[in-house]
């Protein structure tokens, strides 16, 4: 399965996975993945830490770690997404003090966060009106 579209040029990937040691010393993976497009965006995915199941080798466990983490990252790299939906729900109170219209393009539907964001900022910030639309149906777009 490929990150970029045919004919395009790759992304840079990196992946980083280690071993915790959990609190009663059972051995933990976690794998954190980064990737940054040739248009200099940068996206991120994570799974773990995850629990050493017995007569499972730990690269097994990142295997499955690492397939966890990549299942979003590459649904949000398909949709064309600029933003996942834990950084667009950060975004959204900055966006209101800023003069002019911002336009926040991210995956998926609104989190619960960023529907409390739009609220919050509506009301306790003078003239601020948010419209949400979804341009595509893996994207939402909020300005």
């Amino acid at each position: 399965d490929q990150l970029a579209d045919k004919g395009a040029k790759a992304p840079k990937v990196q992946v980083l996975c280690q071993v915790e040691t959990g609190p009663d010393a059972r051995l933990m993976a976690a794998c954190e993945i980064l990737v940054q497009t040739s248009g200099g965006g940068v996206f991120h995915g994570s799974a773990g830490p995850r629990e050493k199941a017995k007569g499972k080798n730990l690269y097994e466990v990142w295997g499955s770690a690492a397939e966890q983490a990549l299942g979003p990252l590459k649904a949000q790299l398909r949709s064309g997404a600029a933003l996942d939906e834990h950084l667009l729900d950060q975004l959204i109170l900055p966006a209101s003090l800023a003069q002019g219209t911002s336009k926040l393009l991210g995956a998926k539907e609104l989190s619960l966060h960023a529907q409390t964001a739009v609220h919050i900022a509506e009301k306790m910030v003078p003239g601020v009106r948010f419209s949400v639309t979804k341009p595509t149906p893996d994207t939402t777009l909020v300005e």
